[in-house]
């Protein structure tokens, strides 16, 4: 056996204020945690934001800049309301052609999959 095995290096531990330090970091960098919502990454459940617990809460940056607008009396424009509904679309381009490829996709196995039904019970009866 080897002797190093028996008698491993110390680990460092991290503190409450690194792992603190870590997940405010995370939060400043990450550009949709404070506008993303639960329907924004499964839209079937849109219908919960009925419920109270489950309402959506304002996006304080954007009620603040769209007051400031208006004391200002500047109008917001179009692209910044279109980021309050979908706020995938700061990231760009290329991650939204990706989701809506993904859709399509799911989309058409789903067709495949209810026309192949009718193959799946004809086979399963015959012998």
């Amino acid at each position: 056996m080897d002797p190093a095995a028996d008698n491993p290096e110390p680990r460092d531990v991290l503190t409450r204020q690194q792992i603190n330090q870590a997940i405010m970091d995370i939060e400043d960098m990450h550009p949709l945690v404070q506008i993303t919502h639960y329907d924004h990454i499964v839209p079937c459940l849109k219908f919960f934001q009925r419920v109270k617990c489950m309402k959506r809460k304002p996006n304080f940056k954007h009620a603040l800049r769209q007051t400031f607008l208006e004391e200002l009396d500047i109008k917001m424009s179009k692209t910044e309301r279109m980021l309050t509904q979908d706020p995938y679309l700061i990231l760009g381009y290329g991650i939204n052609a990706f989701f809506e490829i993904l859709l399509q996709l799911v989309n058409m196995f789903l067709v495949i999959t209810v026309f192949c039904i009718p193959l799946y019970v004809g086979y399963s009866t015959n012998s």
